[in-house]
């Protein structure tokens, strides 16, 4: 049954892929969490079909089964809107989804004088 859920789990959709890892963690299966991540699930999901909650369960539960591919996911996500990104206030966030570095607005006005 692990092997079937880990082979033929569907990738598109985040609370899946989210269910699955989390049911994989639970039943303290290591080698199928492995399996599962190499298939690339964090390059297959579809961010705009899941709420910005989702996309968190699902940043949540990559970040503690170690993912090295969550950071990115997180990138992508915040990128285009698809997690909450509170905490990049109050100076945003650059185009790929990293945080900005702070500015005030005298520092915008005086580059638009150059």
């Amino acid at each position: 049954m692990i092997e079937r859920a880990v082979e033929e789990a569907d990738l598109d959709h985040v609370q899946s892929v989210t269910r699955r890892l989390k049911a994989l963690v639970e039943a303290d299966d290591g080698d199928a969490v492995a399996r599962l991540l190499r298939r690339d699930p964090v390059g297959c999901v579809d961010l705009w079909r899941a709420s910005a909650d989702h996309n968190q369960q699902l940043l949540d539960v990559l970040r503690k089964v170690g993912c090295p591919q969550a950071e990115e996911f997180a990138r992508r996500a915040r990128a285009v809107g698809c997690l909450p990104g509170e905490e990049y206030l109050p100076h945003g966030l650059n185009p790929d989804g990293t945080r900005a570095a702070s500015w005030t607005w005298a520092e915008l006005l005086a580059q638009d004088e150059c």
